[in-house]
Formats: C-alpha cells, structure tokens, sequence
C-alpha cells in the first residue's frame, strides 16, 4: 500500500508539468497561428492598396492619343449602357405616351399636309431651334470641368451688340433677332416703326432676355454630370477621385490653396445660399461646385435651384446689362464721362476706352458685312484667311472638348471594373 502511494505520488507531479507543457505548447501554437493570419491579412490589404494606386495611376493614362482602342472600348460600353437606359426610361414614361408622342405624330401629319397652317408650324420650329441652340450653347460652355467651350465670348455677347447695333440701325427694335443661331448671319430687316419713341436700355434688355436666360440655363445643366457622378461614388461607398484630387492637390500659390479651401467649407456650411453666391458671379472655380456639392449628398434641387437662379437669372443678366451699356453709344458716352472724371485728364483714359471700343464695333460691322456679302452671293465670294483660321479653331476647340468629354467617360468605366477587380481580391 504504502510502495503505490509512493509511486502516485511521484507520477502525479510528473503528470502535472507534462499537461501544462501541453497546454503552453497549445496557446503558442494558437498565437502563432493568430500571428500569421495577421501577417497574411496585412500583407494582403498592402497588396490591395498597392493594386488599387496602380490602377488609379493606370487610368490617368487613359487618354486618345496614348491609348485609343481601350478609350474607344470603354466609352462604347458607356455609350450603349445609356442608350439603353434613355430608351427605356422614355418609352416608359407617361409623358412620352400621352404627351411628346401624339404631338410628334401631329407635328409631322402638319408638315406633310399643305395648308395655311404652316406659317404657325414654321413659328413652332424656328422657336425650338432657337430654344435648343441657346440651352445647348449654355450646356457646352460649362460642361467637361473647365474644357467647356466659352460660348458666351463666342456667341451670346456679340448677339447682344448685333442686337444693340440692330436697334440703333433701325431706331426700334421692330426686328426679329431670333435668326442669329445655327450659324446664319445676322439681318437686321427694319420693319417700319409704330413710333418715334426712344429705344431704352430696359427695352433692349427685354429684347436680349430670352437668349441669355436659355443659355444660362444650359450653363446651370452643365453643372449636373460632375454633381451626379460625384453623389453616386459617395452613395456606393467609393473612392471620389475627383473630389480627391480637389481637397489633395496643392498650387504654389498659398492664396490659391486657402481661396479653394474656404470655398470648399463656404458651400458645405451654407448650402443653397453658398450655391447661389458661388453662382452668382463669373467665378473661374465654380467647375468644382458640382463635385463639391454631391459629395457632401445636397439634395438635387438644392443644388440645381440655386445654381440655376444665379447663372440664369442673377449673373447672364448682370452680363447682358453691362454689354448694352457698353454697346450702346448713349450710355457709352456716360461712361466715358465718369472715367474722365475720374481719372487724371493728362492720361486721356476716356479717349483710349472710347477708341478701343469703337475699333471693336467696327470689326463687329465689317464682320457682319461680309457675311451678309457671301449669303447674297450663294456662298461664292472668297473668305478671309482670318475667317478660314478661325473656323479651322472653332472646329478644333469643339474637337478638343468632345475628346475631354469621351476620355473621362471611358476613365469613370475603367473605375467601376477596376473596383470589382480589387473586390475579388478582398
């Protein structure tokens, strides 16, 4: 009895170390394998992020003229994708069925029939081109994040000086100005006058409302893509490369960098009543109040009210009053006037206003002129080099600003396959 006590007794402690040895060697192999999860987790989050730099760095590159065939093969997929939505969304829309459809089935049983109804059908038409032409100049001016074409300096204020020189030609304003669109030559046909009343500065501004309220409705619209994407990454949990490279990029010049900075916080504080200020001025950084706005999720009409009230209701307006005071020789001389008085009278900076602004109208003139020339004449009289130069830049400025437009479409759908690339990676 007592020889097997003795021998528990010994193999008791024995036994004791040989389990906790086990155990330690348990837990050590359990950290370890806790360590190398982490290790591979981490190591596989650095190859993550590593991947998704170089993809990001990747369709930088995705431009035309470095990579035509992948650019062509992204926007197409894009392209067809959205054809595809519209065709769907108006098909199935009331307002197509019992709206739009019955009146273009009307609209084309008008033209096909003869009658005395085509004066009305031809009113119709010219007023839609004429709608389409200035919303559509508006849009291309503002569209493309700062690649849009500046289609105010090209077209909407010397429409308003042919307007302004239309009513001093004809001493009213008894003539239709709406032909001034889709490239056509401006005729100023004076109809005989109702009266001999003055033309005012109000009833010239009323005359050149529309055109400058359409198009600075276009301006507003062209602030929509850039909201749109930029709400969409932030709704889907994605990166906003945009926005990114907005709030990340510095300049050289520190005024520049707070002048962005306060901005950014400006509209994310105030909201509608940011938007509006920001739009209510010709503000050279308005390009990124779009990006700005979706991705701080504004609301859409809070977004696009206040920007269409400050393009087309507060700053085209504030632009058209300025341009017919300058175009207008009544209130040019009042001008004139307040610089002499103004202004040292050794300099003579009234006269040299006078004679620059005077030089531009003329050019305006023969401009016109020669344009009225090769309309009588068919098309057959001999342009200018300076014409021929400048359409070959008008169409090369149009050229550049649809290939900006397609290479951030095939960019953004580069995105989307690049993240389900990475998401299988995760």
């Amino acid at each position: 009895m007592t020889q097997s006590l003795s021998s528990v007794y010994v193999v008791t402690p024995w036994r004791t170390n040989a389990s906790e040895d086990e155990r330690e060697k348990k837990q050590k192999q359990k950290q370890s394998g806790i360590s190398s999860v982490v290790c591979t987790m981490s190591a596989k989050s650095k190859e993550v992020t590593a991947l998704a730099e170089k993809l990001r760095q990747e369709r930088k590159k995705l431009t035309l003229f470095r990579r035509p065939f992948s650019v062509l093969y992204h926007f197409s997929i894009v392209l067809v994708r959205f054809l595809k939505w519209l065709a769907l969304y108006l098909l199935q829309h009331n307002a197509t069925r019992f709206l739009v459809l019955p009146l273009a089935l009307l609209w084309v049983a008008a033209s096909v029939t003869e009658g005395a109804h085509h004066k009305y059908l031809d009113e119709f038409n010219l007023t839609v081109e004429f709608v389409v032409w200035w919303f559509g100049l508006g849009v291309l001016s503002s569209v493309g994040l700062g690649t849009g074409m500046h289609s105010g300096i090209l077209f909407l204020f010397p429409h308003i000086f042919m307007v302004v020189q239309g009513a001093e030609a004809c001493k009213s304003l008894n003539f239709d100005s709406r032909r001034d669109m889709w490239f056509r030559s401006f005729d100023t046909d004076c109809a005989p006058a109702l009266d001999a009343a003055p033309v005012t500065f109000f009833a010239i501004f009323l005359k050149v409302f529309w055109p400058c309220a359409l198009w600075g409705a276009g301006t507003a619209a062209g602030e929509i893509p850039p909201y749109a994407l930029s709400r969409a990454a932030r709704l889907a949990g994605q990166r906003n490369e945009e926005f990114e490279e907005i709030t990340e990029s510095k300049s050289q010049y520190n005024i520049l960098n707070w002048m962005k900075d306060w901005m950014i916080k400006f509209l994310e504080k105030n909201g509608f009543w940011g938007v509006l200020l920001m739009s209510a001025w010709p503000n050279v950084a308005f390009d990124l109040c779009g990006i700005c706005c979706g991705h701080f999720l504004m609301p859409f009409w809070t977004f696009f009210g206040a920007t269409l009230i400050g393009k087309a209701l507060i700053k085209v307006n504030m632009q058209a009053a300025f341009f017919i005071t300058i175009f207008t020789d009544e209130h040019m001389k009042r001008v004139e006037a307040f610089i002499a008085s103004v202004s040292p009278p050794e300099w003579k900076l009234d006269a040299r206003v006078s004679e620059f602004l005077l030089e531009c109208r003329e050019k305006f003139h023969s401009a016109r002129q020669q344009a009225s020339v090769e309309h009588a004449a068919g098309g057959a009289a001999k342009t200018s080099v300076i014409s021929q130069v400048g359409s070959y830049v008008m169409v090369a400025f149009i050229a550049y600003f649809a290939i900006s437009c397609i290479e951030q479409f095939a960019q953004q759908h580069a995105a989307e396959e690049d993240e389900e690339k990475l998401k299988k990676l995760e």
